[in-house]
Order: structure tokens, then sequence, then C-alpha cells
């Protein structure tokens, strides 16, 4: 999907029920694209995203909860954050050195300061 951030925000200010709809559209189209195994799991996350938005009557609302949810899912026990850390020590035990290297096509955004 191309995504265009603008013409997302025209069509949320100009029709939010179309907008809506098509969000729901998109997102069910990028579930239905994964392989099945994972399609369950990501229904059930979508379903705690759409209630959490739902719980909130300000969009920073919805994005402050969001937020909260996503840094549980890095940061707390058995989150993404240890289980990197855990994968490391594994490869460390096995004398393994892992190096990451950045990819060729990235772009990197400059910011005035």
């Amino acid at each position: 999907m191309n995504f265009d951030f603008d013409e997302w925000v025209a069509l949320f200010q100009q029709d939010p029920e179309e907008a809506e709809r098509r969000r729901r559209a998109v997102t069910e189209d990028l579930i239905s694209s994964v392989a099945s195994e994972g399609q369950e799991r990501l229904r059930r996350l979508q379903w705690r995203i759409d209630r959490e938005r739902e719980r909130h009557t300000s969009p920073l609302g919805s994005c402050v909860a969001l937020n909260q949810m996503l840094m549980e899912r890095v940061y707390n026990t058995g989150g993404f954050f240890e289980s990197v850390k855990l994968l490391g020590l594994i490869a460390l035990d096995r004398g393994e050195i892992i190096t990451i290297e950045p990819k060729k096509n990235c772009r990197f955004l400059t910011f005035p300061k």
C-alpha cells in the first residue's frame, strides 16, 4: 500500500465515516495478507486497539493509550526487548557474534537543531 498521509488527513476531515470504513478495509487487507498462522494474533491485537480507541473521547487520548500498550509489549516481562536480549545471550553463549548493519536503502531524516 502506498500511504499518503495528507490524503488520509483530508479524508478524515471531509468524511470521517468513509475514512473509518477505509481504515478498517486497509487494516483487514493487511491482516489477510499475512500467513494464516499470524492472522488470528493480529486480529486479536486489532480488536484490542479498536477497544482502546473506543474508550477515549479524543484522538490524543487514544494515541497515549496505544503508545502505553506498545511500550508494555516492548519493555514488560516477556516483551520484545527481553526477547532480543535473550537471543543475544544465547548467541554469546554459543560464541557467536551478532552484528547489525543498517539497510542500504534506508533514508535517514535530519532535523534542524
